[in-house]
């Protein structure tokens, strides 16, 4: 091998060695800031500030969403074994001795093609409210109960998804045996039991040839 040969390769190894070094470096960059990006506030609240044991108590839960990004509903369709589709978002109150069962109804989500996953999933922006009905035990202690809603979901934007996250709500209810029975919760129109609406097989919809995707995508969605 000639001198000259040898010189001429010395520069691409370098080359790709700067290349290597700048996308690590690109990756970890864009690991750290997704980390911190938080685009979801969750609030848990209620009419109902006082109730005797063995009633039932209607509580909102609500998702505040910055502008541009969205979550997905409990009941969104389901991938495929190639392609599992996004995290559906899981709700349900932590156990506590004073309470029951509980339900949790959902508002209609828009269902519509993503271009993150190349599916058709079901979304919600800006803001969402879920309804959480939970029955006091008939032994409730009087006293304070930390009512605490429990949450995990996947936000994303039109080209980025960020690792599921878990985040907790809490409000505070007065078990009172003196205190007035609520009245019966009614079912806002529009809104299913998510126990009920269970999730179904998603199908491809009208794709477009070439789904916008983010080159991070892939890194930010197997969790």
């Amino acid at each position: 091998m000639s001198m000259e040969e040898t010189s001429s390769r010395k520069p691409g190894r370098k080359n790709w060695r700067i290349l290597f070094l700048l996308g690590t470096a690109f990756w970890l960059l864009s690991s750290l800031q997704a980390q911190r990006l938080d685009p979801v506030k969750w609030t848990l609240e209620s009419d109902v500030s006082k109730a005797p044991p063995g009633s039932t108590v209607a509580l909102r839960l609500t998702a505040h969403l910055d502008e541009g990004w969205h979550l997905y509903s409990p009941t969104t369709p389901k991938g495929t074994a190639d392609n599992p589709g996004p995290n559906p978002t899981t709700l349900g109150l932590a156990d506590h001795p004073a309470l029951n069962s509980n339900t949790i109804y959902q508002p209609k989500p828009e269902r519509k093609f993503d271009p993150n996953f190349n599916l058709n999933t079901e979304t919600f922006e800006k803001e969402v409210v879920f309804w959480v009905v939970t029955d006091l035990k008939k032994d409730a202690a009087p006293g304070a109960v930390d009512v605490t809603a429990q949450v995990r979901y996947q936000t994303c934007n039109s080209t980025t998804c960020l690792p599921p996250k878990k985040k907790e709500a809490v409000y505070t209810l007065a078990v009172d045996p003196t205190a007035t029975v609520a009245a019966v919760f009614v079912v806002p129109p529009g809104f299913t039991d998510v126990k009920l609406g269970s999730p179904v097989a998603a199908s491809a919809g009208s794709a477009p040839t070439e789904p916008a995707t983010n080159p991070l995508t892939f890194l930010l969605t197997a969790f």
